[in-house]
């Protein structure tokens, strides 16, 4: 799933030149809103009619080189807890003759949010086994956090109102201890995860109709700063 952030700016100054008219090399420096450089963040430029995609990962300063080829629109996307969060777009037109592009400095200024909800994540009814059709999510999750190599998350386990309370609070325990295994499994460190099941102590929607409930099923992620 894609999720819009909408805290965002982009900014884009020359700091060199190419040797190639046909790309627009770039230098790309992520940061939060109080300019600390993030680190280790997957950025994603989707070319809106060439259909590249082109991957680059910030080192532990916060930054990348990367180029992109000209005269296309680039959807910028970052790679997040579970999904991609849609920034922005750069246009990078192409330029006649023999010109050639500099080296362009692209800023990316963000915060991510602090909880997440795994909306794809879905278990058997009234069990705590993980659905197949979740996997796709839960590897990006756990791809994220091998990635990060430090942060750490809560997994919150949330249920409807319907049924006994005390074996609602089981259950989203048992699902989000499932969520928990299921990371453990495929290579994410123990003790960057912590698993908590809330019961229907925290609904976000209308316990009266089912299309709240199952709002309120769901299971969260929470980051831990």
């Amino acid at each position: 799933m894609k999720s819009i952030l909408f805290f965002f700016a982009i900014c884009l100054t020359v700091v060199g030149y190419s040797q190639n008219n046909k790309i627009a090399p770039l230098l790309v420096r992520v940061m939060n809103n109080n300019k600390q450089p993030i680190a280790f963040d997957k950025i994603i430029f989707k070319g809106r009619t060439n259909k590249k995609t082109i991957i680059g990962v910030t080192g532990v300063n916060g930054a990348f080189n990367t180029s992109l080829p000209v005269g296309d629109i680039y959807d910028v996307e970052i790679d997040a807890i579970g999904e991609q969060l849609e920034y922005n777009s750069i246009e990078i037109p192409t330029i006649p003759g023999n010109a050639e592009y500099g080296v362009m400095e692209l800023f990316i200024l963000y915060d991510m949010p602090e909880v997440f909800t795994l909306s794809n994540l879905q278990f058997e009814t009234g069990k705590s086994t993980i659905k197949s059709t979740s996997y796709a999510s839960l590897n990006q999750l756990a791809e994220f956090l091998i990635r990060k190599k430090t942060q750490k998350i809560l997994i919150a386990g949330h249920t409807d109102n319907v049924g006994d309370p005390a074996a609602n609070n089981m259950l989203s325990l048992d699902r989000a201890e499932s969520v928990k295994k299921y990371l453990i499994n495929k290579g994410v460190p123990i003790e960057l995860l912590k698993a908590k099941g809330y019961g229907d102590t925290k609904p976000i929607a209308d316990n009266s109709e089912e299309a709240g409930r199952a709002i309120n099923r769901r299971t969260e992620i929470h980051v831990v700063k």
